[in-house]
């Protein structure tokens, strides 16, 4: 039996299954877009049809449109599924980003682990600083893990997010950490 609103695309039911059982046909999950953003900024985005599973096979495609010459950013989907996978599979480093909760830090602990087993050096930034527990940095600083940037638990900066704002609209000195941020992973990176 099949449940295609169950399939995600990745093609282990091929793999693993008896030869023939199961065959792939072309399927339309989604659509690609592009588009701009000065300064200069390129970017891709996915969008699956409603119901869909298969964010795999849009994150195939976009990696197929991206310049692998230019510094790309993917913004991965949170947790630790098929989809977290295969958009940091082929990255240079990626940052985690997590809360300092125990969901929060068990999901890292997740995230550090499938990162190990694809040897992709990671840091971390903490967002919502200030809720929970100092797990997460207390880890971080014990493994010897970079944390990158603690974001405040703030009030103003969710009121800003929910108007369409950014962080850096929040706070114009972000800009400077982010920047700060991708220096430092050039420098790790090349």
């Amino acid at each position: 039996m099949f449940f295609p609103e169950l399939c995600h695309g990745c093609g282990g039911c091929i793999l693993v299954g008896p030869e023939g059982a199961v065959r792939e046909k072309d399927v339309i999950v989604g659509e690609i877009s592009k588009g701009f953003c000065p300064p200069g900024i390129d970017f891709l985005k996915g969008d699956l049809l409603p119901g869909s599973m298969r964010t795999t096979t849009i994150q195939g495609e976009l990696e197929k449109m991206t310049n692998k010459k230019d510094t790309v950013i993917i913004d991965s989907p949170p947790g630790n599924s098929c989809s977290m996978v295969m958009s940091v599979k082929n990255s240079d480093y990626c940052i985690l980003v997590t809360e300092p909760t125990p969901y929060g830090f068990n999901d890292l602990l997740i995230s550090m682990e499938v990162l190990d087993g694809l040897k992709i050096p990671y840091g971390v930034i903490i967002n919502r600083d200030g809720i929970g527990d100092l797990s997460v940095s207390d880890y971080c600083r014990d493994k010897n893990i970079k944390i990158h940037l603690k974001i405040p638990n703030d009030v103003q900066i969710a009121k800003c997010y929910s108007n369409g704002g950014t962080l850096i609209d929040y706070n114009p000195s972000y800009r400077s950490n982010f920047e700060n941020i991708l220096k430092e992973i050039k420098n790790l990176t090349y």
